[in-house]
């Protein structure tokens, strides 16, 4: 019942989107006389933004399930969600730069100093930010190649980056082939011929699991919903014909295009569970899930796009509420990240407290950021700009995972709107709330001292408390019971509790430590199919963020690799030889563990009826050896060691997680 609470934020957003709404029965010309384009300037704003904010739910929804691996209600399905989101921007971006050349004489003349710069000067403002943070409360050690390659993104501290790599690159593409190339169909053709190569060379170069830092064109997220840049292309330059036929055939355009969007994205989800992206090889002899699963997932984005642009053309947006994630959508996107891996996911909020938490804060600091980079943009643009000449503004948009850069002055495509009313549609799509940030003061210098210092007490705290649980340790003994981390253990909304740890074996600089219960439950492996433990699921899922994400940053610096692994599970031998008997391995298992579905038995062997109320789990060992094998061991909750007892794929088998940790001296 609690994951239902996570519902008041699409609910929310969805409200907000369509609060003010008004049809629109004629989109030529509105009952004033004044003409309006479904895909105007305030219109496509408003679009964007809701699409801005349902990414990062989607990226909040990915952290709280894991990848999907724990759902949390009805909300689970926004991680399959991303790529329609990012389809929305990669549409404008391909739309909108189609019609601005198409709309505005010199189109082209200063083209890329215009765009790259308005995308670069952001991108690599919070890559520094990010890098500063990284250094002075975070004990990151980076030497001077390091650094300059994390602000340039040549490596991505923040993997949400991607998008400005990939835009970059398709501006670059866009003004080479309609510089050398006249005829516009020509061009558009050798452009998405481009695009679709890139697409290529990301689907083999596969998937990124070398170290924390996303590598650039690794990932299906890279790929999976970029086609719709060049359906956005192609209907900027044929959007005369083919609303044309949309208006005739509305009713039936709109129940076929959403009908099959349905089916096609249902058919995508099983597609990425069943076949995914990574199971095979891409297409070595009769292998094609990654193929298959890229198409489903192309297909699935564009009508998801085109359906958006059918409500589009009868329902008009109007509230500004909603143009504000607009205005701020490159920093939010590029921000809240760190929101989500590194300031309050480590505090183990209760998934309702972490949306909210993440979004004010994202939300706020953004504004922020963007008060400040868009004036540094604005100075670096006019640098040098001739007598005359006027800077197109842009606005970065996060896609499906990414952020997404919308020419804003390319968004009209009648070439009868004046400058009148194309000045009017910007000052109706500039929210209240900024003008109010820009006339009192005060605001802006109280919400940087709070963004400065908030991140400054949180980690004081978290400093002081594994100051406090590394002096435990220094002196614990073997079968002392000690605290590190937190985790939810009770399944309470707003807390997240301190994880107790039992002390096995101790050296002069770390001591080995297991929970003292079973604080989840898994299978070993997802598929029934012979697996060693270097390659099994359970081993990927402990050392996820969800598991890593116990430990505050400075409790995680002194966790030691445990055979490759940070959090890793007992061997057969070692339950052998760290407990006296089966008593001492019998398991209970957290109230949380237990709501998720772990197994529990209210009556062992030794325990049988005597009304005592002892719980005792099963509990999975790893193999000693990494040999494959269809049956992996584990403890019954007897506490007796069965090296084969449980096929791989066992659903809720408790996970009691084992941690080197130094101990040093502060």
């Amino acid at each position: 019942m609690k994951d239902l609470t996570l519902l008041i934020f699409p609910i929310t957003l969805l409200i907000i989107t369509f609060f003010g709404a008004k049809p629109c029965k004629d989109t030529g010309a509105e009952a004033s006389g004044e003409h309006y384009d479904p895909l105007c300037l305030s219109q496509s704003k408003m679009i964007r933004g809701a699409a801005c904010v349902w990414v990062v739910l989607h990226h909040l929804t990915q952290d709280v399930t894991t990848y999907g691996m724990y759902p949390r209600g009805p909300i689970s399905i926004l991680n399959y969600c991303g790529i329609l989101f990012t389809s929305v921007f990669f549409f404008f971006s391909g739309y909108g730069l189609i019609t601005g050349l198409i709309t505005r004489p010199g189109y082209l003349k200063g083209f890329l100093k215009k765009r790259l710069l308005s995308v670069i000067i952001p991108f690599w403002t919070i890559n520094a930010l990010l890098v500063f943070l990284s250094i002075n409360f975070y004990g990151i050690r980076y030497n001077t190649r390091d650094i300059i390659s994390d602000i340039t993104g040549y490596t991505l501290i923040n993997s949400n980056g991607w998008y400005i790599i990939e835009i970059i690159l398709f501006y670059i593409l866009f003004y080479l082939c309609f510089r050398f190339i006249k005829n516009k169909k020509a061009a558009a053709l050798a452009l998405s011929i481009a695009v679709v190569f890139v697409i290529r060379y990301a689907f083999f170069r596969g998937h990124d699991n070398a170290g924390d830092k996303s590598h650039w064109f690794k990932g299906e997220w890279w790929y999976n919903s970029t086609i719709v840049f060049v359906f956005g292309l192609w209907y900027g330059l044929f959007r005369d014909r083919v609303e044309g036929f949309f208006k005739k055939h509305y009713r039936s355009a709109l129940i076929s295009s959403l009908l099959l969007f349905l089916i096609v994205f249902y058919a995508s989800i099983n597609a990425v569970n069943i076949l995914g992206y990574y199971r095979t090889v891409p297409l070595i002899g009769a292998k094609a899930d990654p193929l298959i699963t890229l198409i489903l997932q192309s297909i699935a984005c564009i009508l998801s796009t085109l359906t958006v642009l059918l409500i589009n053309s009868k329902l008009r947006l109007g509230n500004n509420v909603l143009s504000f994630p607009a205005y701020i959508s490159t920093e939010l996107f590029l921000i809240h990240g760190f929101f989500i891996s590194h300031v309050f996911n480590n505090r183990g909020n209760h998934p309702f407290r972490f949306f909210t938490l993440v979004l004010l804060c994202s939300i706020a600091s953004a504004a922020v950021l963007s008060f400040i980079i868009k004036r540094i943009t604005k100075a670096v643009l006019s640098i040098g700009k001739a007598s005359g000449e006027k800077t197109h503004e842009t606005i970065s948009k996060e896609t499906g995972g990414g952020s997404e850069t919308a020419e804003t002055d390319n968004n009209t495509a009648d070439e009868n709107i004046n400058n009148r009313s194309l000045a009017a549609a910007k000052s109706k799509t500039t929210p209240a709330i900024i003008i109010k940030l820009k006339s009192k003061k005060y605001i802006l210098p109280l919400c940087i001292v709070i963004l400065l210092i908030l991140p400054i007490a949180w980690q004081l705290i978290l400093l002081a408390e594994c100051k406090t649980e590394t002096a435990t340790l220094q002196n614990a003994g073997i079968g002392d019971a000690v605290y590190y981390g937190r985790f939810d253990t009770d399944g309470n909304v707003f807390t997240r509790e301190r994880l107790k740890w039992i002390v096995l074996d101790r050296r002069d600089d770390h001591v080995l430590l297991i929970c003292e219960k079973g604080i989840a439950g898994s299978s070993y492996n997802q598929k029934s199919e012979e697996v060693s433990w270097s390659e099994c699921d359970i081993r990927g899922m402990i050392n996820s963020k969800k598991y890593t994400g116990m430990f505050s940053t400075h409790e995680l610096k002194n966790v030691m690799e445990n055979d490759g692994d940070l959090i890793s599970l007992l061997t057969v031998d070692e339950a052998e030889k760290f407990f006296d008997d089966d008593m001492e391995r019998q398991l209970d298992i957290t109230p949380a563990a237990e709501a998720a579905g772990t197994n529990i038995n209210r009556m062992t062997k030794t325990n049988n009826w005597d009304m005592k109320n002892y719980r005792s789990a099963w509990w999975w060992l790893k193999k000693s050896s990494d040999d494959k094998a269809i049956t992996a061991p584990i403890v019954t909750s007897d506490g007796e060691i069965r090296p084969d007892e449980k096929y791989v794929n066992k659903p809720y088998g408790a996970v009691r997680p084992v941690i080197r940790v130094r101990t040093p001296a502060f």
